[in-house]
């Protein structure tokens, strides 16, 4: 038996034993001649540890990918991953027990197709507890890198490197100051009128941040410079129109509020009030008896009183009054003089009808049951009911057949009262706010145009919000840019990449800018046509037309030109054929711009997040 297996091992290598020979000695050669290693052999791996799973990663030059399951048990409030060759670590967002979420690591610094043994740090709590867990963990992959990199569908938050003209992450969160975070220092200016709420001037022909307005007009040589205008149509009673978002009050800033108004009945038969309805830091509405205090009227109960009584007694009543209307009791009141406790919202249900004296004690009545149970002791205030809201531009005004602009001017913060020109104590948001019409007839309408709130010094807030990673801006398509100064090193010559991600909120522009060079290279949009162009011998251009209802989500755009060929891609995926280009596209000195052509026409509308330049091809 053991014969017949030894003879047939010796046939067996007769027979191909050459060629095994030339296997090995062509692995030989390739490892001479190209210095083939075996990294492109390597087992990738991660390993958490146990509880902790790791089902994928992809590695490129800049960013580290990680696909991590929670299979610990517990939920967690957090999670993030770290490593000392990164600059950025991934976000930290809440990983429950058997969910699996994306960790990106972004500025990093890898040399591509290098095989890399990585030490990452974990850090994460759990949902019942504050204590904070940090945990070692490796990763072993070879970096991906230069073209071989995916579009943005699955790519992470950018990171500088050698081949970065311009980084622009839009993470400042406020201010007017974009910076770049390549080394190339191609910082820009951020750009707007200020507004604080926007589209109040109706340009858009759209009503997404007005609810009230019955609809607008336009455009016509009725509305203010050929623009929208929004109206509402009479009815013989008042009508409330408010801002849908509200914006942030600084205390330390001056606002000022402008609107203009015309009648379309005759003159003065509608009449307006105009300005701000304010909120506090839980954007629960302030309302006027709620901070209007009456002087001196500060007490305390004389005895205990139950929520089902009509008479209480107070210590002392010589201030209270009964000759406004809606009279108030405010309890547990600040009687330090600083009036800490406005907004008081502890208020007895319903109005005071009489306050009288009784030897040691004053009686105050009400027109109902008080609605509160406290005991004797517990310090007491008279408030009252006034305006129902701040009414800064425009306090009973009667509105006339041409177009008139009312305005005011909001500063500081009042200790007490609703006085005009403060904010009502407490205040920490404010929505436009407008109670027009009243009295007009209901065949005629109030027209209503250039409303506006802006701030001294300029509030940007409100143009930063959540972006693809970190924040982005959002621009509102009728005054919002960023200036890019020229600068030597934003020049390219013959190679090139732009891309960045997108959230288009319009294609109803005739024409909108994204970011461009004038007449050297950009993105911009023809309605819902985006373009991709250069110019070096001449102008040519791609075009990718997005489908009907595509407004409203995130998008990562890149166009590349190698010196002979344009190609663009929509969420890594390549948009039709390349086209040929040649010549290099130097700049002639221009600066750059992004969300309009040059700062006075072809706004976007939507926002935008990492946006980078490169002088050589990422995608192919």
């Amino acid at each position: 038996m053991h014969n017949k297996r030894g003879q047939a091992a010796m046939e067996f290598l007769m027979t191909y034993g050459w060629a095994l020979l030339v296997v090995l000695v062509s692995l030989g050669s390739l490892t001479f001649y190209f210095g083939y290693d075996n990294s492109s052999f390597a087992s990738e791996t991660c390993f958490f540890g146990p509880g902790l799973g790791c089902s994928d990663m992809l590695v490129n030059e800049d960013s580290i990918s990680l696909k991590v399951m929670n299979s610990l048990g517990k939920d967690m409030t957090s999670f993030s991953v770290s490593s000392a060759n990164c600059g950025v670590p991934s976000a930290s967002p809440r990983l429950d027990n058997g969910d699996e979420d994306l960790f990106i690591l972004s500025d990093c610094s890898f040399t591509p197709e290098d095989l890399i043994d990585e030490s990452l740090s974990l850090t994460y709590t759990f949902i019942d507890s504050s204590l904070e867990h940090i945990k070692d963990a490796t990763l072993t992959a070879v970096v991906e890198g230069g073209t071989k990199q995916s579009g943005g569908g699955s790519g992470g938050g950018y990171g500088s490197d050698g081949n970065t003209i311009a980084l622009y992450k839009f993470d400042e969160g406020d201010g007017g100051v974009i910076s770049d975070s390549s080394v190339n220092g191609l910082h820009g200016s951020f750009s707007t009128l200020g507004e604080l709420i926007d589209n109040g001037g109706a340009e858009t022909g759209t009503l997404d941040n007005f609810a009230g307005f019955d609809g607008f007009k336009g455009p016509s040589a009725n509305c203010i410079e050929g623009d929208y205008c929004f109206y509402k149509a009479g009815d013989g009673s008042s009508g409330t129109i408010q801002s849908t978002n509200a914006f942030e009050v600084d205390m330390a800033n001056t606002y000022y509020i402008s609107g203009q108004f015309k009648s379309t009945g005759l003159g003065g038969d509608s009449l307006l009030y105009f300005g701000y309805e304010p909120f506090d830091e839980n954007m629960i509405e302030i309302e006027s008896e709620q901070v209007f205090t009456i002087d001196n009227t500060e007490t305390e109960l004389y005895e205990d009183i139950k929520s089902t009584d009509k008479i209480i007694k107070i210590v002392d009543g010589n201030n209270w009054v009964t000759n406004y209307n809606h009279e108030r009791m405010a309890f547990h009141i600040d009687i330090s003089g600083s009036f800490d406790d406005l907004p008081n919202r502890d208020l007895s249900n319903k109005d005071i009808v009489r306050v009288q004296p009784f030897g040691s004690y004053w009686e105050v009545e009400f027109d109902t049951v008080a609605g509160k149970t406290y005991s004797a002791g517990t310090k007491v205030r008279q408030h009252i009911a006034g305006g129902t809201y701040m009414y800064d531009g425009a306090n009973e005004e009667y509105v006339g057949s041409d177009w008139t602009i009312y305005k005011g001017v909001t500063s500081g913060e009042n200790i007490k009262g609703i006085a005009a020109g403060k904010w009502w104590p407490g205040t920490k948001f404010a929505k436009i706010l407008f109670l027009s019409n009243l009295g007009q007839g209901p065949t005629y309408s109030l027209d209503i145009d250039n409303i506006s709130v802006v701030s001294n010094p300029v509030t940007y807030t409100n143009k930063w919000t959540t972006g693809k990673f970190g924040t982005a801006i959002e621009f509102n398509g009728v005054d919002d840019y960023v200036e890019i100064p020229y600068n030597p090193n934003m020049e390219l010559t013959d190679k090139f990449t732009l891309e960045f991600w997108m959230y288009p909120k319009s294609f109803t522009s005739a024409e909108s800018r994204v970011i461009h060079r004038s007449g050297i290279w950009g993105v911009y949009f023809v309605e819902n046509t985006l373009k991709f162009y250069t110019v070096a011998s001449e102008r040519v251009v791609i075009n990718y037309v997005f489908p009907p209802g595509s407004e409203n989500q995130w998008y990562h755009v890149a166009g590349t030109y190698d010196g002979a060929e344009m190609k663009l891609f929509i969420d890594g995926v390549e948009i039709g054929i390349p086209v040929l280009q040649y010549g290099d596209i130097n700049g002639d000195m221009r600066d750059m711009f992004i969300g309009t052509n040059s700062g006075s026409d072809r706004f976007f509308e939507g926002s935008l997040d990492e946006i980078r330049i490169s002088d050589y091809v990422r995608y192919t």
